[in-house]
């Protein structure tokens, strides 16, 4: 699988590419359930090494006429099919939501929270927000998760799409979807850190009895 957090910084348009492919396939809802058409799977690396190992041992056997090699490369490869049914099984029915909108300061984090919610558990799941870079590892599904990202000029954003990841059980097959969920985070500007907003030590103090607006001092800056 192409490593698209690194892409998508090496190469702009790469990102663009991929996103234009997922709306397709996928446009933005409040709740996303994860069906067939919105997962996809490949081997891992330690998969096509293990697929390697079958390859070899189905040779060794043949080669040589060892019935038992061949049973173990059968029931290796028995395994090796098998676990694409469990990973996929793990991903496949989960729903997807952000039940509220997130809020933060520019240049500062945001933290988006996604819940989850099916008919059975899901393990080990990987989750970041496309194209950022911070992942949040989840051991399973009863717990809501917390993600994180930059907010880096004020204004409403739609939130960006959410990858989830999943190895389980055996890590020989990788499971993987984009979710775009309908939800915006705001971002507002960030507050001033001059201490100016306390009053000088030499400058008069308002009397308690009037009214702010029956005053008028220099405008300090972070007012």
């Amino acid at each position: 699988m192409p490593n698209l957090n690194l892409k998508s910084r090496l190469y702009p348009h790469y990102w663009q590419f991929i996103e234009r492919y997922l709306n397709k396939r996928q446009s933005p809802a409040e709740k996303v359930t994860l069906v067939q058409k919105l997962i996809f799977i490949l081997p891992t690396r330690y998969g096509w090494w293990f697929l390697f190992l079958i390859g070899l041992l189905y040779l060794l056997g043949t080669n040589y006429q060892n019935n038992l090699i061949l049973l173990v490369s059968y029931l290796l490869l028995s395994v090796f099919l098998l676990s694409i049914v469990l990973t996929y099984q793990n991903l496949s029915g989960l729903t997807v939501q952000c039940p509220s909108s997130a809020e933060g300061f520019a240049t500062g984090k945001v933290h988006p929270v996604i819940s989850f919610s099916s008919a059975k558990m899901h393990y080990m799941l990987q989750l970041n927000l496309m194209p950022h870079y911070d992942t949040v590892q989840l051991t399973d599904t009863s717990q809501n998760a917390t993600l994180s990202l930059t907010g880096a000029k004020r204004g409403r954003y739609l939130l960006p799409r959410l990858k989830i990841t999943s190895q389980y059980p055996l890590g020989l097959w990788r499971a993987w979807s984009y979710i775009a969920l309908r939800q915006h985070y705001w971002v507002y500007p960030a507050p001033d850190s001059n201490t100016a907003l306390h009053p000088a030590a030499d400058e008069p103090a308002v009397p308690a009895g009037n009214n702010i607006g029956d005053t008028l001092t220099s405008y300090r800056s972070g007012e």
